[in-house]
C-alpha cells in the first residue's frame, strides 16, 4: 500500500546501492532525418528514463552515432558525386531521386563549404565530408528531439569507439579469455584470405557465435557493438537499457550476450525493448503531416498508451483523438493545471468509488515494478486512465478520513503524467 503521509515518496525505490542506468534509444544513422519509428523510440526511451530516475536510478540518456565503416563512407561518396554532378551541370541529375535530407545537406555544403573539396584526393575530402554530414545530421536530430521535449545526455560516436588499436586490443582480450576463436576458411576460398575470428556468444545465450572479422580481414559491424557495450560496462553502468526499432529485433540476443560476457557480475538490469512496427512506411512528408495534426502531448499519449503488439495507428479516428483529448483535459483538472466545473460530479456510488480508489492505490507499487520488468508502458497508462476516472467521480467528495487517499491518488496522477511527458 502506498504511504499516505503528506511528504512520502510515491515511487517504489527499486534500485539500491550503486544505481547507474544507461538508456540508449534511437541511434539512427546520420544520413537521414528521423523517421516516425525513431520518434516512437525516442518518446518511449524518454518516458522509461524518467520512470527509472524516479525509482532510484541515476539515468544517462544516450544516442549512438553510426558514423564509421562502409555505410558512412558510401553516403559521403554519394554526396560528393552529387556535388560534382551539380557543379558540372550534369543532365543525369534529372533522373536521380534525392531525399529531402540529402537535398538540404547539399545546399548546406554549397552555402558553407563551397570549394572545400575541389581538386582534392579522396583521402582528404572523404573524412572531411563525412564529418560535415554527421554534424549536419546531429543538428537536425537535436532540433527534432527538442520539439518533442526530449533531452539526450551523451552522443557516443562509433568512429571514436573504433579508433585503433581498440578493436585489435579487444580481439586479443577475447582470445586470451577464451571467449573468441579462429576458424580456417572454407575449402575453395582464396589462400590469401585470412582466417575469421568469432565471438563465442552462444555461451551467453545467443543463437550462434558471431564473427568479429570478415573474410577480407576487416572488422565486422558486430565488433563495434562489442566495443560499445564493453565501454558502457567500463563506464560503471550497472543498468543497461536499449530501445530498438522493430527492424533491429535480430540484434537482441547478440547484444544481451555481449552484456553478459562483460558484465555478468556487474549488471543488475539488462533490458532490450523492441518497438512495435509502424503500420506503414512513412515518407518524410507524411510524417510532417502527422506531426502537424497532433500536438506533442497528444502524440505521446496515443503512442505510449497503445496495447503491446498493436501497430501504431497513424490515421487515428476522430473518436480516438477526442478520447485522448478528454483524458488529457480530465488529467489537467485533477492535477490542478486547469479549472474544473464540479457541478456534474456524481453524488451517488461514492462508497464503490472509494473502494476502487483503495484498490488502485494498493496496486500502484506492483504496476510500476511490472512496468520496469517488462519495459512496457501500456499497463502504466491504463492504470493512469483508471485512476483518473475514479478520482473524477470523487471530485465533490469530502471526508477527512479519506482525504489522504484522494490526495495520494492526485499526486500519482501528477507525477506519472510528468514522467510520461504529458503534463
Amino acid at each position: 500500500m502506498i504511504d499516505l503521509t503528506e511528504h512520502a515518496e510515491i515511487w517504489p525505490q527499486v534500485a539500491t546501492g550503486k544505481a547507474l542506468a544507461n538508456v540508449e534509444f534511437v541511434s539512427a544513422d546520420p544520413n537521414r532525418d528521423l523517421d516516425f519509428q525513431d520518434i516512437v523510440a525516442a518518446i518511449t526511451g524518454d518516458a522509461l528514463s524518467n520512470i527509472l530516475a524516479r525509482c532510484g536510478w541515476s539515468v544517462t540518456r544516450e544516442f549512438y552515432v553510426n558514423d564509421s565503416g562502409l555505410q558512412a563512407d558510401a553516403f559521403a561518396r554519394s554526396v560528393y558525386a552529387l556535388l560534382c554532378a551539380q557543379k558540372a551541370g550534369s543532365e543525369d541529375l534529372a533522373h536521380v531521386e534525392v531525399s529531402r535530407f540529402t537535398s538540404e545537406l547539399i545546399r548546406h555544403i554549397q552555402d558553407q563549404h563551397s570549394g572545400d573539396f575541389d581538386q582534392q584526393p579522396e583521402a582528404v575530402w572523404l573524412p572531411k565530408l563525412r564529418a560535415i554530414t554527421v554534424d549536419f545530421s546531429l543538428a537536425s536530430i537535436r532540433k527534432q528531439f527538442h520539439d518533442f521535449g526530449i533531452t539526450i545526455d551523451v552522443f557516443t560516436h562509433e568512429s571514436q569507439v573504433m579508433v585503433p588499436p581498440r578493436p585489435a586490443d579487444m580481439l586479443r582480450q577475447l582470445l586470451d579469455r577464451g571467449l573468441a576463436y579462429t576458424v580456417e576458411n572454407a575449402p575453395g576460398a582464396e589462400p590469401t584470405q585470412p582466417p575469421r575470428t568469432l565471438f563465442a556468444t552462444r555461451r551467453f545465450g545467443d543463437t550462434e557465435d558471431r564473427p568479429l572479422t570478415t573474410a577480407m580481414g576487416t572488422w565486422t559491424y558486430f565488433m563495434s557493438d562489442v566495443l560499445y557495450h564493453k565501454n558502457k560496462v567500463d563506464r560503471g553502468f550497472n543498468g543497461l537499457v536499449t530501445i530498438f526499432r522493430a527492424d533491429y529485433a535480430a540484434y537482441v540476443d547478440r547484444i544481451l550476450a555481449c552484456i553478459r560476457a562483460f558484465g555478468q557480475e556487474k549488471i543488475d538490469l539488462a533490458k532490450i525493448h523492441v518497438m512495435d512496427p509502424v503500420s506503414e512506411h512513412l515518407t518524410p512528408e507524411k510524417a510532417d503531416r502527422i506531426r502537424s495534426r497532433f500536438t506533442s502531448r497528444q502524440l505521446r499519449w496515443l503512442l505510449l498508451s497503445r496495447p503491446p503488439g498493436q501497430p501504431i495507428d497513424l490515421d487515428a479516428s476522430p473518436e480516438t483523438v477526442a478520447a485522448a483529448d478528454a483524458f488529457l483535459a480530465r488529467l489537467d483538472h485533477l492535477c490542478g493545471r486547469a479549472p474544473d466545473d464540479i457541478a456534474d460530479a456524481v453524488e451517488v456510488g461514492h462508497g464503490r468509488d472509494l473502494e476502487r480508489l483503495s484498490a488502485l492505490l494498493a496496486a500502484w507499487d506492483g504496476v510500476v515494478r511490472q512496468c520496469l520488468e517488462d519495459m512496457e508502458l501500456h499497463a502504466l497508462c491504463e492504470y493512469l486512465r483508471a485512476l483518473s476516472l475514479c478520482l473524477h467521480e470523487l471530485r465533490s467528495y469530502q471526508d477527512e478520513a479519506r482525504d489522504r487517499e484522494i490526495a495520494a491518488g492526485r499526486k500519482i496522477l501528477s507525477e506519472v503524467s510528468q514522467a510520461l511527458g504529458i503534463a
